[in-house]
């Protein structure tokens, strides 16, 4: 991790910090949006696929595809709430 902010060049005391402390710039995203952004890929994947399946199947596709992005966009909401909070600590 970088020891000085990109946006303001101020020094991170703390490298694993999700923002800086003098201009609240993002430094990185946390794990959980990591995660939701790979489930809405997924959940993406999972409704071009669920057009080419069978009948019988079809359905249990896009349901699992809407899950996935259900789960997904919480996790990236649950992430942007991280990245707020440690920009008003």
């Amino acid at each position: 991790m970088p020891d000085r902010c990109p946006r303001c060049r101020g020094a991170l005391e703390n490298p694993n910090a999700f923002v800086c402390p003098s201009c609240s710039y993002a430094l990185r995203l946390p794990a959980v949006g990591k995660a939701g952004a790979a489930l809405l890929g997924i959940g993406l994947l999972a409704f071009l696929v669920a057009l080419f399946m069978p009948e019988e199947i079809w359905l249990t596709v896009l349901l699992g595809g809407t899950l996935a992005l259900v789960a997904g966009l919480g996790a990236l909401l649950t992430s942007g709430l991280l990245i707020g909070r440690a920009r008003r600590a």
